[in-house]
């Protein structure tokens, strides 16, 4: 039996079981129906941990794979549909977009990326092992046993003396290459022997797999858009070794933070704006938190803020200030917004969201809802070339621009929480970049919706980039809509009205974030997540629970740190603090509990 909205709408629970595609029928009074199309997927947190021991051991190229290329020791692409014998057909090592399995550019960059977007959010030994693995001997390291000369490692070294000094913490466009990028050899790659098996289709025509990069360019380092997901690992290798200082890192927290913000700095302050450039605003706050009494990081917080700043004036003075490397594209909005809401303007901000609103909507068709198109990335890095020569566009959906231009969606809502049509959007993005993962963990790129295929593409390619918009956004967010009354995104609620409190549980990815629309809270767990959190309006309190077990914090952590940020001027609330802890770099310390019992944190508001 349904229940009644303040509004006068009938309000259905709905249960899923299984998975995959379904269609529910709404049939009216007046004999017309609607129809609902859902995809079931099981627990968000399944999702996620399927998919981090998919990269961390599925997908992994172990350190001592035989590559002349150097690129062991890395999260390679993978094509999930079936080969010869019946067999999953697994690791991509070659491909004629020589960017695709060169650990660069978007389906090279994509799988160490997610990884490490998943460890930044949860962190588990191994996975964390993984990425300080990649660092040491692929991006910042190189393998003399099993690469071949001449070594590479995929950002060039400060102190490799075989490159011009001005290219030093430069990412190159690929560690995979060509002899000649026109007409290449299939048996070697200039210094060495190497059965080539994509190089007949190299110079085919646009739009076709053919990228066939040679070593001059792989080397190029000018491509700022490759920088962000490098700049992903080094920052959740941060934040594991500051926060959960219980867990084994190959180095301190500084040195990960330091590698970070140089390789930042070597871009200057590029006019475009960058996928997944989110990471840099994430990066510049640490290194202000950590700049007190630290005069290296003081520094660089200066010149990256200094450069940060001058991309986003540059933006508020364009009348589109949409920032893609393409008049066409939908990948650039992300920062033009992220940086305009970061320095205050929000008029510029509010240009490029709406902006987003064109191309992203929310839709009763899962796909479609926060869906946003792709256009070119199937011939980009899918394997599916559904509408290739036909003149027809592809329909590429849930494709990672679905998950970055979610980023924009649902910052600017936290800032004007009136706005809900923007979270359902948003929601809509964040859960339709979980159903790329299949049953196995293995992601795809995007979702075909072209009648004839209706189905995702077999290849991970470029899926990494919007997982990070997922896992650095997800979280449970409660909102009081006059309307609709009581809505519990990503979450459950529970009332109590012998207290007056609701009690929320979270069903998202990571259980790190929450978001309260009544008082405009953002609440964020640096280290720990969250069971519940029980929310008392009348009474300005509200109590955290942690997930947590005593023997659990004292694997991971020495204290939980909790973030409070009030978003928004359209909410009264404000004075949020988190009673007996102390405040810590901007987060507060709450102690574990002892005896067994599990760790609660107080939290009262003005």
């Amino acid at each position: 039996k349904p229940s009644t909205t303040p509004g006068g709408y009938s309000r259905y629970s709905l249960m899923g079981s299984g998975r995959g595609r379904v269609r529910l029928v709404v049939s009216y009074s007046d004999d017309t129906a609607s129809n609902v199309h859902y995809y079931v997927l099981p627990p968000f947190p399944e999702q996620v941990k399927n998919l981090g021991s998919f990269y961390a051991d599925t997908a992994w190229l172990p350190r001592d794979f035989p590559d002349p290329f150097g690129r062991s020791a890395s999260v390679m692409p993978w094509d999930r549909s079936m080969c010869d014998g019946g067999k999953v057909c697994g690791h991509v090592l070659q491909d004629a977009r020589a960017y695709d399995v060169g650990l660069s550019d978007d389906a090279g960059g994509s799988g160490p990326l997610g990884l490490a977007s998943k460890v930044r959010a949860w962190p588990v030994q191994h996975e964390v092992e993984r990425i300080d693995e990649y660092i040491q001997w692929t991006l910042y390291g190189i393998k003399t046993d099993t690469a071949k000369a001449p070594y590479k490692s995929l950002q060039i070294m400060e102190g490799d003396m075989s490159v011009n000094n001005n290219t030093w913490n430069g990412i190159r466009m690929t560690m995979f290459y060509y002899n000649n990028a026109g007409s290449p050899s299939n048996t070697t790659s200039g210094h060495f022997p190497y059965h080539y098996t994509e190089a007949d289709k190299c110079g085919k025509p646009f739009g076709s797999p053919e990228w066939c990069m040679s070593e001059g360019m792989a080397n190029a380092t000018y491509r700022g858009f490759n920088y962000p997901h490098q700049v992903a690992s080094y920052w959740a290798m941060y934040h594991v070794a500051r926060h959960y200082d219980k867990l084994k890192t190959r180095m301190p927290w500084q040195w990960y933070l330091e590698r970070a913000a140089k390789t930042i700095l070597h871009l200057g302050a590029p006019g475009v704006g960058f996928m997944d450039g989110t990471v840099f605003r994430e990066v510049l706050v640490a290194l202000k938190i950590e700049a007190a009494g630290n005069e290296t990081f003081a520094n660089y917080s200066q010149m990256l803020d200094t450069n940060m700043q001058q991309r986003q004036q540059g933006w508020e003075h364009n009348p589109h200030p949409y920032g893609s490397e393409f008049a066409f594209d939908t990948t650039g909005q992300e920062e033009v917004v992220v940086w305009n809401i970061y320095y205050g303007n929000e008029t510029a901000a509010k240009n490029v969201v709406d902006h987003v609103l064109s191309y992203m909507r929310s839709s009763p068709t899962w796909v479609y809802n926060g869906g946003t198109r792709s256009w070119g990335d199937g011939g980009n890095n899918g394997k599916y070339l559904p509408t290739f020569q036909t003149g027809n566009d592809n329909r590429g959906n849930m494709h990672y621009r679905a998950g970055l231009n979610m980023i924009p969606l649902i910052e600017w809502y936290r800032l004007h929480p009136d706005d809900l049509f923007l979270l359902e959007i948003a929601m809509g993005a964040i859960a339709g970049q979980l159903a790329n993962i299949d049953s196995s963990g293995a992601p795809s790129m995007m979702w075909h919706a072209v009648p004839h295929v209706m189905d995702y593409d077999p290849h991970s390619g470029d899926f990494g980039l919007g997982f990070f918009g997922n896992s650095l956004e997800a979280g449970m967010y409660f909102v009081q809509d006059k309307e609709l009354g009581e809505l519990c995104y990503l979450c459950d609620v529970t009332n109590d009205s012998e207290n007056g409190s609701v009690t929320l549980t979270p069903r998202d990815t990571n259980h790190i974030n929450a978001f309260l629309e009544p008082i405009a809270l953002y609440i964020q767990a640096e280290a720990g997540s969250f069971a519940s959190v029980e929310v008392n309006l009348a009474k300005h309190m509200l109590e955290v629970t942690f997930s947590e077990t005593a023997d659990e914090v004292h694997q991971l952590f020495s204290a939980f740190r909790l973030k409070l940020t009030k978003t928004s001027k359209d909410r009264s609330a404000s004075g949020f603090t988190v009673q007996g802890a102390s405040l810590e770099r901007g987060a507060f310390e709450v102690e574990p509990a002892s005896g067994g019992a599990m760790t609660k944190a107080t939290v009262t508001w003005k």
